[in-house]
């Protein structure tokens, strides 16, 4: 049997025992085939014959003596290729995706030629993933779409991580520089013993150092003496521009080519998270739908994992290197980079051999014009509406949170740690966001989700210990997981699966890339002209305000537009169907090969049957005709009279 087969049959057992609410045998928490379940069902030692009972958790049943045997039990073979994606893609960013920045300043790029180049990004995304992901609905290559973006991918990191750094000045420049930069700030941003007293001392006349409190002060002096003089791009105040080292005209050159990859690169690569969620809800069926969070938290373990062993390849491959009498400590991105496109590939891997669309649907009830009517009602406007928010605070707190917790004195411990609760949380909430989602509906989750950054915003405004962070970042699992697992199972409820890619590509277009993009931009632009603590007031103030009016229109309009409309010729030939949460948008019913073929056969039937009536309906008439001349034509006796008659007429005359 064939792995497309499988999977299908696979769908169909899970479709025939899922046919509720809750499905019909669970253990720790998560559903089982019923076919697993005849090595559960086994009688209990000691018990009588036939009691086919579950075991309980105390009993000493083979399926409860062995929490591994538990847990086989417990996973859903037809989801693991989804889980091994998001787990290796995942791991894959979590490696190198926050050390970017870091890499960036290495080679030169100064605070706002980064932002520039970061900041650009969720724009493209916000007009490619949509476009592209239209089109691969369009023409059914979902599929060929993604691995084409993945291979994309790979291929721009590859280069983005082999850009030759650029071209160094002379040492008479570079020791003007420091020469002329040796007041209070710039010294403690270029001079220091960050990363480990190993930088070596190089005479520089008529200067001396002395360590008072954190800072480095220049101290005038007639006498030559030595200065160590380490330069360390890890630490993150210790460097915060290293372009003075390098010509000006190679470091536009370098700065262009990073662009251009980020540029292409995010048309090309963009739509990789939407795919993946189409192939995820694809493979979920109608029926369970909920638990995309737990395939999604797949992605945020792997990132737990791979932050910590990148921190450790860098501090391990540092070096120091001497550039006219100044030590630089550089580090070795390049590892990190292979790293990336080693799990990337796995991903790759994953979705060749084990990824379904039902790209080979031969009737494709894909709508463009029925998803255009349907965003447009004032319902899934509201919805798309409080994403751009979510996607706005997200984008702010992503972008600023860690300056914050240095200006307000936290350590790489505290932001390590504040790191670890974050993703730790989202983890935790996504594994349990299908209950949330039942228990509570769709849309009082999110409205839970604006509470907490409500609460958030109100603690980052009122805290002057850095360390009153931690229980802040605890509340991301319900601001982020919960709201963006509800988010993304309440449109795919609302479509067929033909249409997942189009739909989910408009709300990843709408929080990562415009939200996110306008939480960069207009939250940075606050933060310079209003500081951080009134800025994130400001939000907070804003997610009341963005509560009561979403509020209000969940209630004006609790469903999308009109229950069922049988015009065709207003939607030009589809219709719009009723679901529990709204309106949903399909095209006339679609019909299997098997069903196309089936009424292909009995409209050849029919025209058989029609010839062999119009065949029979001749050879009546004929007949009749025959039986109408037969009854017309005079009989032997009557020519024989009649030919006597003539021959006596010819005699007389």
């Amino acid at each position: 049997m064939s792995a497309t087969s499988s999977d299908k049959s696979n769908r169909r057992r899970w479709d025939n025992i899922y046919t509720g609410d809750e499905p019909k045998y669970t253990l720790l928490g998560c559903s089982i085939p019923e076919a697993d379940m005849a090595e559960v069902e086994k009688p209990i030692e000691g018990g009588d014959d036939g009691d086919t009972t579950p075991p309980t958790a105390g009993s000493k049943s083979p399926a409860n003596s062995s929490c591994f045997r538990a847990l086989v039990q417990k996973i859903e073979v037809d989801l693991l290729a989804q889980k091994a994606y998001f787990f290796t893609f995942g791991y894959a960013f979590g490696c190198i995706g926050p050390f970017l920045d870091g890499y960036f300043k290495q080679r030169g790029m100064t605070d706002d030629r980064i932002r520039t180049i970061t900041g650009i990004r969720p724009f493209i995304c916000f007009f490619s993933i949509p476009l592209v992901n239209l089109v691969a609905d369009r023409f059914q290559k979902r599929k060929v779409v993604l691995l084409t973006a993945l291979m994309a991918l790979i291929l721009c990191m590859s280069i983005t991580g082999i850009v030759p750094p650029p071209e160094e000045k002379s040492c008479a420049e570079i020791l003007q520089h420091i020469g002329n930069n040796t007041n209070v700030s710039q010294v403690s941003h270029l001079v220091g013993g960050g990363g480990g007293g190993g930088g070596r001392k190089r005479s520089l006349p008529r200067m001396r150092t002395k360590r008072q409190s954190d800072d480095f002060l220049p101290i005038e002096d007639n006498n030559d003496s030595d200065i160590s003089v380490l330069v360390d791009d890890l630490e993150g105040d210790v460097l915060h521009d290293r372009s003075w080292l390098y010509t000006e005209s190679s470091l536009d050159t370098t700065f262009l080519v990073f662009m251009v990859l980020c540029i292409i690169g995010e048309m090309l690569t963009a739509p990789t998270g939407s795919l993946a969620d189409t192939a995820t809800f694809y493979s979920l069926g109608d029926k369970r739908l909920e638990l995309y969070g737990q395939q999604r938290a797949c992605a945020g373990f792997a990132h737990i994992l791979s932050v910590f062993p990148a921190i450790a390849i860098l501090k391990l491959s540092q070096v120091l290197l001497e550039r006219c009498g100044v030590t630089f400590l550089f580090h070795h991105y390049k590892i990190l980079f292979f790293i990336f496109d080693g799990w990337m590939l796995l991903a790759f891997l994953v979705v060749y051999f084990k990824f379904e669309y039902g790209d080979d649907n031969m009737s494709s009830t894909f709508n463009p014009k029925g998803l255009l009517r349907m965003l447009k009602s004032p319902h899934y406007l509201s919805i798309l509406g409080v994403t751009l928010y979510f996607g706005m605070c997200h984008g702010l707190i992503r972008g600023f949170l860690f300056g914050y917790i240095r200006e307000l004195g936290g350590d790489e411990t505290l932001l390590g740690l504040a790191t670890f609760l974050l993703y730790g949380s989202e983890v935790i909430v996504f594994c349990i966001s299908h209950w949330l989602i039942r228990a509570l509906g769709f849309v009082w989750v999110v409205y839970f989700g604006l509470i907490c950054y409500i609460i958030r915003f109100l603690m980052y405004a009122l805290i002057t210990n850095p360390w009153g962070i931690l229980p802040a970042e605890v509340l991301q699992g319900l601001s982020y997981a919960a709201v963006w697992a509800s988010l993304t199972t309440y449109l795919a409820k609302a479509v067929t699966s033909d249409n997942y890619a189009t739909v989910l590509g408009v709300l990843h277009a709408v929080y990562w890339g415009l939200g996110n993009g306008l939480g960069n931009f207009v939250g940075g632009a606050m933060i310079d002209v209003l500081g951080m603590q009134r800025t994130y007031w400001v939000f907070c103030i804003a997610s009341v305000f963005v509560l009561i009016i979403f509020g209000t229109l969940q209630k004006i309009f609790p469903s999308g537009p009109g229950e069922k409309i049988d015009d065709y010729s207003e939607l030009e030939e589809t219709k719009l169907i009723a679901d529990k949460q709204g309106a949903m948008y399909t095209s006339p019913p679609e019909k299997s090969m098997d069903d196309t073929m089936t009424s292909y056969n009995d409209g050849s039937k029919a025209v058989d049957s029609i010839e062999q009536g119009l065949d029979a309906t001749d050879r009546s008439a004929t007949s009749q005709d025959g039986a109408l001349d037969d009854e017309n034509r005079p009989s032997d006796e009557q020519i024989e009279k009649q030919g006597e008659s003539d021959d006596n007429k010819i005699e007389k005359e």
